[in-house]
């Protein structure tokens, strides 16, 4: 018989229900992800081949610049929805699965339209986040590198032009 799979929460019941109150608010606009999709965001940034800095994928996750209320609430969010993705990090390097915020039963519905589908459509979101940052990343310093090469050359093809 298979042994269950041990999971661990990413965060506790308070952080969880602070961050789904945040998501949930006119503070941040109607296009931004709710707690259950922005759990796999965070996940699919955990799993990423680079670290993603959060001045990066907070407009992902928000769709935009959310309306702070104060700096200490930025603060309080962004913090617990980094170590969201640390715990994740943690638990995954320690062979244990983060706990979903949902059952995974569909009770005969449209998977679209279940927790299971938000949370699939915010894990993809993430990856397709974290890939356009990474290839931009990749880009970044491969024409960094080139400029630095033609900037090596140039000095002395110009002293050959001379």
């Amino acid at each position: 018989m298979a042994e269950p799979v041990q999971t661990q929460p990413l965060l506790d019941d308070e952080s969880l229900d602070i961050l789904d109150e945040f998501l949930e608010s006119d503070i941040v606009g109607p296009e931004a992800l709710d707690i259950i999709s922005a759990h796999g965001f965070m996940l699919a940034l955990a799993i990423a081949p680079r670290e993603v800095p959060s001045s990066l994928w907070l407009p992902e996750l928000f769709q935009g610049q959310p309306s702070y209320e104060s700096p200490q609430q930025e603060a309080e969010v962004v913090s617990l929805f980094e170590q969201m993705r640390a715990n994740a990090i943690d638990a995954l390097e320690h062979g244990v699965l983060p706990e979903l915020l949902f059952e995974l039963e569909l009770g005969g519905a449209d998977p679209v339209e279940t927790p299971i589908g938000d949370w699939c459509a915010g894990f993809m979101e993430g990856l397709m986040s974290a890939y356009r940052i990474s290839q931009f990343y990749t880009n970044f310093y491969s024409n960094a590198v080139k400029d630095q090469d033609t900037a090596v050359v140039s000095p002395n093809t110009l002293e050959v032009l001379k």
